[in-house]
């Protein structure tokens, strides 16, 4: 498969066997001259050169191997490759599948080098740098937490039995992983030193300028970092960079902190739920051609996901949390409606209806059950239906309010309430609120804001 070949190629490269037009180097050419795979015969060619060629030959051989320790012996041993190194270098270990083991060794340093070597003392950060070599993609950075868990050069995660006895190391080198996934199991693997990563991956680590935000200051900070891969290996603070890196890192931390970190009033709100209506509703717009055959969804996990589009304009100048209070969040939401689209939502889905008493009723669009108007009964007498909301394709629900403003009914069909609804309220009212007009016939009577006017 296409994929496939990619990761190949860019390994290849990654162990300088192809050159960046994909044609084979030198050492590309020595590579195929030793019986190993491509990343082990990397490693023994550079481990040759710096005289560690019988290490890389113990190496090869024990990677390419079946693991030579029993299973009691393995348990204990951990997933360290040099404690396999070390029985294999016991010459009193005289079992039959140790001793084929150095034979192999043995063959592999002659054919190679034309000769055999001695074998050379190897601390644990000379067996890591060696699998670096031959695993630069697979180098680990313990990630922070008690549990045993890697981030890998490949940005792939990897993780080690708790009770290994490399479950502490910062840094290792995994040789053999099992798993697909997230998070793969490390099975063979070396620590691996900062001096031997400097010096194996100097070629591969890269320098970057970039933002990004800080959780414990709530705020965008600036950073140069020394990356392998998808592991930064240090970090150190600078001034801020290029301002579309402070937006993206600012955008970053909105969806960390959440919308409602944004200057949101109770009106941006009824905004918001009128536009979901009416987008719930496919209320349409207008013969204007151009205009989209559907409303902007501009609920707050849209919002969230689409901040690049509707509020990174409006970012400038900020980069600490407590800025957003002066993020213009009013015009930059409604900037997502068009002229013909902002008329249709005033004239559809109005903020406020105009009830017989002559009170303005600001609707509250934000219920999930649907828009509420909420006003005191004596308000609406002589009113047969309530108002049309989206053309009418959306209705309207009328909480009926006594005049201490508490329900004493809920109703989307006014006419039907005043003929089979309303007698019972006025019998259980009048006495309690004898100042207010219970009239027997609330469609004939005057609307009314407040108590019975007294006669001349």
């Amino acid at each position: 498969p296409e994929a496939a070949w990619g990761q190949a190629r860019d390994l290849l490269q990654q162990l300088a066997a192809l050159d960046a037009q994909g044609a084979i180097t030198q050492h590309g050419r020595e590579i195929l001259q030793i019986p190993l795979p491509p990343r082990l015969a990397h490693m023994f060619c550079q481990s040759r050169a710096a005289g560690q060629g019988r290490l890389a030959a113990e190496l090869a051989v024990l990677l390419s191997e079946r693991d030579p320790l029993r299973k009691e012996e393995a348990q204990h041993a951990g997933c360290d490759i040099s404690v396999r190194l070390d029985r294999l270098r016991d010459n009193r270990r005289r079992e039959p599948h140790w001793q084929n083991l150095r034979q192999l060794v043995r063959r592999l340093e002659e054919g190679a080098a034309g000769e055999s070597s001695s074998v050379a003392p190897s601390s644990s950060s000379s067996v890591g740098e060696l699998l670096a070599w031959a695993y630069p993609d697979r180098i680990a950075q313990r990630r922070p937490g008690s549990s045993p868990r890697y981030l890998l050069a490949n940005g792939r995660g990897a993780r080690l039995a708790e009770e290994d006895p490399l479950a502490t190391a910062p840094w290792l080198v995994a040789a053999q992983l099992e798993g697909g996934g997230r998070e793969a199991r490390i099975y063979l693997a070396a620590m691996l030193d900062e001096t031997s990563l400097e010096s194996v991956c100097k070629d591969q680590l890269m320098e970057t300028e970039e933002a990004g935000w800080d959780s414990r200051a709530a705020a965008v900070r600036g950073w140069r970092s020394r990356r392998l891969g998808a592991i930064v290996v240090s970090r150190e603070s600078m001034a801020l960079p290029a301002s579309e890196t402070v937006v993206a890192a600012m955008l970053a931390g909105i969806r960390e902190l959440g919308l409602a970190a944004l200057p949101w009033t109770p009106a941006l709100r009824q905004w918001q739920a009128r536009v979901g209506w009416l987008a719930m509703t496919e209320a349409p717009v207008s013969e204007s051609k151009g205009e989209p055959d559907h409303w902007p969804a501009l609920d707050d996990q849209t919002l969230l996901e689409t901040l690049e589009n509707w509020a990174a304009p409006y970012m400038a100048g900020i980069y600490r949390a407590d800025q957003l209070r002066r993020f213009p969040l009013a015009e930059a939401l409604r900037a997502q409606l068009s002229p013909a689209r902002q008329a249709a939502l005033a004239a559809q889905m109005p903020e406020a209806v105009q009830v017989p008493s002559g009170s303005r009723i600001t609707i509250d669009y934000t219920p999930s059950s649907g828009p509420v108007l909420a006003v005191k009964l004596q308000e609406m007498f002589g009113m047969q239906a309530l108002p049309v909301l989206a053309s009418g394709r959306l209705p309207l629900t009328a909480h009926l309010l006594s005049p201490a403003r508490r329900p004493l009914a809920v109703t989307a069909d006014l006419a039907s309430f005043w003929r089979q609804g309303y007698a019972e309220v006025r019998r259980e009212m009048r006495g309690r609120y004898p100042r207010h007009p219970w009239p027997e016939d609330p469609l004939q009577a005057e609307p009314q804001r407040g108590v019975k006017r007294k006669p001349d």
